[in-house]
């Protein structure tokens, strides 16, 4: 969840993403995500609180008004295993995004989330 870098090699409507800035447990990502013929390009900045949280929040984008998520780990029932719990909260500035996004929401954000459980699954088994 926190190697932003590698986002555009396995994450769906992420074409491009590169570590900007990197303090500590802190990191500034420029991300390029897009479907279809649009495309627009954000600074996410990254806080990891390892191994049990990452947050990332939105901090320079002409694409949304506000973006959080959140990424929670607890140890899970066996060993090498945990429970995730991921929360994500944003607004487009734009209503023509919001019009665009809001029937393929709930496919993208599956598809999303499980492209990070396959990428998991092909690092740590």
């Amino acid at each position: 969840m926190s190697n932003v870098e590698k986002y555009k090699e396995f994450l769906p409507y992420c074409s491009n993403s590169k570590i900007i800035k990197k303090e500590g447990n802190k990191v500034d990502a420029e991300l390029t995500v897009g479907y279809k013929v649009f495309e627009e390009s954000y600074t996410s900045h990254v806080e990891v609180n390892s191994p049990h949280l990452v947050k990332a929040t939105v901090k320079d984008s002409s694409l949304f008004q506000y973006l959080n998520n959140t990424w929670e780990f607890e140890p899970g029932p066996r060993p090498g295993t945990c429970w995730t719990t991921f929360k994500v909260d944003f607004q487009f500035k734009n209503q023509l995004h919001t019009a665009l996004v809001d029937p393929i929401f709930e496919k993208a954000s599956l598809a999303m989330l499980s492209a990070f459980e396959n990428r998991c699954k092909s690092l740590y088994g």
